[in-house]
């Protein structure tokens, strides 16, 4: 993805105007707390804030513990991974944006919307920074 600074472009502007939120790909907690981070947590804030969007890190959570994708190598392996890996916590916005630093089979992406699209949704994007 390519953005000049300090411009925005007119595609990502009608995210705005649409009230599209950016929402990052949750960690399980325990692998959180052993990095001390989650990466699609601070790329999506900055990308957000870049894109004049609104972010959320509350809607989803991971409630289940997961072997790292990149160490399956079997497309239908990795989505038994993910199966019922998220739930929703809060009111979910009618148009979201699921971002996440990398995606390779779009597995971890996959699961996390199907936890959510049974609540309404109007429009999902998925948004990743490597592929």
């Amino acid at each position: 993805m390519f953005l000049k600074s300090p411009q925005i472009s007119p595609s990502f502007s009608l995210l705005a105007k649409n009230n599209f939120v950016l929402i990052p790909i949750p960690l399980f907690p325990s692998r959180q707390n052993w990095r001390g981070f989650n990466q699609s947590v601070l790329l999506g804030q900055k990308l957000a804030a870049n894109l004049k969007l609104p972010f959320s890190d509350q809607i989803i959570s991971r409630i289940k513990y997961t072997h790292t994708q990149a160490q399956i190598k079997n497309h239908r392996l990795r989505e038994n991974n993910l199966k019922n890996a998220f739930i929703v916590n809060s009111p979910i916005p009618p148009n979201i944006i699921l971002f996440d630093d990398v995606a390779s089979s779009f597995s971890t992406l996959s699961s996390a919307f199907n936890s959510l699209s049974h609540v309404g949704l109007n429009h999902c994007w998925y948004l990743t920074l490597a592929g």
